[in-house]
Order: structure tokens, then C-alpha cells, then sequence
């Protein structure tokens, strides 16, 4: 059976990190937690929890998983519930999926195989199927992404954010209109879209939607920018790809008179690079823990 230290010697780390990340303690980067994690899964450490757990008879593990760490909102959701749980007494583990319902598929065996409490999920999986439930896992939260599953979700109202998108746009006047949003089969995305078409409706706006992701949205940028006649305004339902807009605006466009506008987490200090809709991601995550835990 797997020890700390076999663990340790495996990763090239030290001893007392991983006993930090397996106990969800410290100050360790996401990079070296998933490095402790998938080191030791891959030498069987995972079961040797599960006997344990079955031992005290109850879990204090909860699992987190987000498409990835480079959008702001994902860290600000991560480290709200992480530090909520830790205070709890909890540890979590971090699942990356990079929006690949076969990442997900996995990451969903290796939280059953280490018997989790309970999971909070922005998930990629659109089929209807409930393969969480299959998999045998209780106590799984749907962030933003409702998969039209039966069981709980949490998030933001984005019907009412699209509308109020439109609302603007209307008020500024603006007659050519683009709105970026990520897979349309995501429930968040289809509601903000819907409702932004709708409140545009009978606007003369010329409207232009695309449906990015990111291995896309850098050429997209490109596209929305070439595009006759050239957008007065671009409306982006996620904080990375909006950046990614303005700046290729900025840096190859400089003189295109184009306002953007995107939905992004809460800052502390504000910054002056496009339009924020600001969404309190921080709250959102200590929220997850709180109704996974009580």
C-alpha cells in the first residue's frame, strides 16, 4: 500500500506537501496539488482513503470541478470554497476538465473512488444523462450549468443578465451588435443569449452571434474585428473571452471605435480594459461549500 512517502518520492516534492494537499492544508499551488493528486491516485493511495473512510464510518472530502484555472472566476471560486470548506474542516480536491466531457468522465471515477462527500460541478456534460448519478455519487451541486438533470444547482440569474445587456444596448443606440458566449448547450449561455435576443427584438440592431471556446476565440476575435460593417459593440458572456476580444482590439485595431462589454468576477480595484457586468464568483463558492456541507 501507498505511504506519504512513496507518494512524495513519486511527485519529486517534499513529504509535508503532500500531507498538505492530501489533508487540504497549506498554501500550495494548483499546479502541485493536482501533481499530489493524480501521483497519488495513480499509486493507489485513493483506496487506501476509501478503507479509511469506511473505517470512521463518514467522508470530510468535497470535490471541486471547473473547466480550468485561467479564467479569474474559476479562482475566485475555488479559493471561496476551499477556504470556506478548510474551516470546516474539510479537504477538497480540484478537478480540471478543460470543458471535455472525457476529462469529466474521469474526474467523476476518481471522486467516486475516493469517496467524496460531495461534489460542486460546473459542468460539460449536455447528453440528459445523469452520469454522476450512475456513477454512484450523492450530494452533487450544478454550478451555473444546469444539465437538466434532477438534482441541485446554484448560479446566477442569466436571463435576467441578458436582458439587461439588451436594455443597454438599446439606450446606447448601437445598430451593430455582436455577442460571444460559450457552448450554447451550456444552460447559462442559452439564457443569457435568449434573453438578449429577445429584448433586442425590434430594434433595427444588426445582431451577430458567435459561439466560442478556447481554443477559438483568439481567431473569432479576429473575425468579429474584419467584420463589414465593423461591430459598434461586442457583448461577451465570459470574463477570458472578453478579455481576449479587447485585446486583440487594442493591439491590432487600435484606431476601431468598438466598445466591449463581458461578465466578470468582482475586483477589488477597478480596471479600465472593457465594460465589467460584474458577478460576485467569491460568494458564489463560499455559498457551494456552505449548502454541500450543511
Amino acid at each position: 500500500m501507498a505511504t506519504i512517502k512513496d507518494i512524495a518520492k513519486a511527485a519529486g516534492v517534499s513529504q509535508g506537501m503532500v500531507s498538505n494537499v492530501l489533508n487540504g492544508k497549506g498554501n500550495v499551488s494548483s499546479r502541485k496539488i493536482h501533481l499530489v493528486q493524480e501521483t497519488a491516485r495513480r499509486l493507489g493511495y485513493a483506496m487506501n482513503q476509501r478503507a479509511q473512510v469506511l473505517r470512521k464510518g463518514s467522508s470530510k472530502t468535497l470535490a471541486v470541478v471547473v473547466p480550468d484555472l485561467y479564467n479569474r472566476q474559476y479562482v475566485d471560486f475555488y479559493v471561496s470554497f476551499l477556504n470556506y470548506a478548510q474551516e470546516q474542516g474539510y479537504q477538497v480536491n480540484l478537478f480540471l476538465t478543460g470543458d471535455s466531457p472525457q476529462a469529466e468522465t474521469q474526474a467523476i471515477r476518481q471522486i467516486h473512488s475516493g469517496i467524496t462527500a460531495g461534489a460542486a460541478v460546473f459542468t460539460s456534460l449536455t447528453s440528459g444523462e445523469d452520469a454522476y448519478a450512475s456513477a454512484g455519487l450523492e450530494g452533487v451541486l450544478y454550478v451555473e450549468r444546469d444539465p437538466g438533470v434532477p438534482g441541485r444547482t446554484l448560479g446566477f440569474d442569466m436571463e435576467k443578465i441578458g436582458g439587461e445587456m439588451a436594455a443597454l444596448t438599446r439606450r446606447a443606440g448601437y445598430k451593430s451588435v455582436v455577442v460571444v458566449t460559450e457552448n450554447p448547450a451550456f444552460s447559462s449561455q442559452r439564457a443569457f443569449l435568449s434573453a438578449f435576443q429577445q429584448g433586442m427584438e425590434g430594434s433595427g440592431a444588426a445582431l451577430s452571434v458567435y459561439h466560442t471556446d478556447g481554443v477559438r476565440c483568439i481567431n473569432d476575435a479576429f473575425s468579429i474585428l474584419g467584420a463589414a460593417p465593423a461591430p459598434e459593440a461586442v457583448f461577451v458572456a465570459n470574463y477570458a473571452f472578453a478579455t481576449t476580444v479587447n485585446n486583440v482590439r487594442k493591439h491590432f485595431c487600435p484606431k476601431q471605435e468598438m466598445k466591449v462589454f463581458g461578465l466578470s468576477p468582482v475586483f477589488t480595484m477597478p480596471g479600465g480594459e472593457f465594460e465589467k457586468y460584474e458577478l460576485n464568483y467569491r460568494l458564489l463558492g463560499k455559498t457551494a461549500a456552505k449548502e454541500l456541507i450543511g
